[in-house]
């Protein structure tokens, strides 16, 4: 048994030797960016202290494809363990001179076991979120103190801004922070004592995390929103700080022969292209799920999504039904993204298909014109969204077509959108 050592660092208060007391209450924010939800509801999602400890992606990996028996095919996407992060911690209260007292403690969730780094150090800024609503911009958070006391976890004041964390044993384990930090420059240094919850959690298995729907997804085309949790003992799901997001553990994707799996990261870069198939996904702790490759060929209807942003947005913004109107400013280069909204027997597709297969044309070139690679330029998500968008260049009726001549087995699917726009 190890006992909870306090790591301690001694630091000077300002010059006036006046400090104000706050609380501090830590929110789900990792990296402080938030976990961003798309505009058909699907989230990153997070779990615990902000998720885990970096995110998912990053540059390609070389992937081996390994044949197993029965003449199949299986990649291995291996467990990416983290040793040190980021995180940012929010104080809420009226303004940078006095917050709002709070003591609810944060969690920090890790995995526990000889897969894992037992030891994580963690970068500590803070945030002010007033009660106007109004963000005070990330500064460095002064640790003054960090202690523990109890058995199972050491933990060290490392610098200013950092603690090092070693568990020794699963468990919840309680460490007190206290220090302060500086909101504005030349500010008042704010005093605040606040208590990280350590859950330290031993992993059973792995849970994927996917559309709601049956699971459909089309050969050729990423998986897309696909997110792999762990399992702790009692079955719970967690996102532990010290793996990557969506890598808790190694995952197995299973295919019949003459099929080929790419990836370039997570489970979401995964792309599997072969015969309509069921994929399976396993872990080393056992069946994870499985779900039903299909061909584009296969997809008999769609349901597109046209929305309207400005021209610095990122797509996928006022979703517009057709037959509606809308007042624009056309100074600031609106356009229409199209998410395509691709079916199967009447399931929306959990991921695909390619954007490619889609052809967005304009009836009324006066109001809208095409930009063919106008959702590369705007930023938004080139793996969903048609390639096109419709540029707004006038007031009247837009009217546009969806084309997807190979689909519903060749014989192609299309759908009529037309929308008015005023001018404000």
């Amino acid at each position: 048994m190890h006992r909870g050592v306090a790591g301690k660092l001694n630091r000077q208060a300002s010059p006036s030797g006046r400090r104000t007391s706050l609380w501090l209450v830590f929110v789900l924010c990792s990296g402080c960016g938030g976990a961003a939800t798309d505009s058909r509801g699907h989230g990153g999602g997070s779990g615990g202290f902000g998720g885990s400890g970096s995110s998912e992606g990053g540059d390609a990996e070389e992937l081996d494809l390994i044949p197993v028996a029965e003449g199949g095919v299986e990649l291995l996407i291996p467990l990416s363990p983290v040793d040190e992060t980021a995180h940012a911690l929010t104080f809420t209260g009226s303004d940078v001179n006095g917050p709002i007292a709070s003591d609810e403690p944060a969690e920090l969730r890790l995995a526990f076991g000889e897969e894992y780094p037992d030891t994580i150090r963690l970068h500590v800024n803070a945030i002010l979120i007033a009660t106007s609503g109004t963000w005070f911009p990330s500064v460095p958070l002064v640790i003054d103190s960090a202690v523990f006391e109890g058995e199972g976890l050491e933990v060290r004041a490392l610098e200013s801004d950092v603690i090092e964390l070693e568990v020794h044993e699963a468990g919840t384990h309680e460490v007190a922070l206290s220090g302060s930090v500086v909101f504005e420059e030349g500010g008042e240094p704010l005093e605040y004592t606040s208590f990280l919850l350590v859950d330290a959690r031993e992993v059973s298995g792995a849970e994927w995390s996917s559309c709601s729907f049956e699971k459909f997804f089309v050969s050729g085309a990423p998986l897309g929103h696909s997110r792999i949790y762990a399992l702790d003992q009692e079955g719970n799901t967690f996102g532990p700080h010290n793996a990557t997001v969506g890598r808790p553990a190694d995952i197995f994707v299973e295919a019949t022969g003459g099929t080929t799996i790419t990836a370039s990261g997570g489970l979401q870069t995964v792309v599997i292209t072969g015969p309509s198939q069921t994929v399976h996904l396993a872990s080393n702790y056992g069946y994870v799920d499985s779900f039903e490759l299909i061909q584009p060929g296969e997809i008999d209807s769609i349901e597109p999504s046209f929305y309207f942003d400005q021209g610095g947005a990122r797509g996928g913004g006022t979703r517009i039904p057709s037959g509606g109107s809308i007042e624009l400013d056309l100074t600031e280069q609106p356009y229409i993204s199209v998410f395509p909204g691709a079916n199967h027997q009447g399931t929306p597709l959990c991921g695909g298909p390619d954007p490619d297969l889609f052809h967005l044309r304009t009836n009324t070139p006066d109001v809208c014109t095409i930009q063919e690679d106008g959702c590369a330029v705007r930023g938004c998500s080139t793996s969903e969204y048609v390639r096109s968008t419709a540029n707004v260049v006038g007031e009247g009726t837009c009217t546009l077509e969806l084309e997807a001549p190979s689909l519903d087995g060749g014989n192609g699917l299309s759908a009529s959108y037309s929308v008015e726009i005023q001018a404000l």
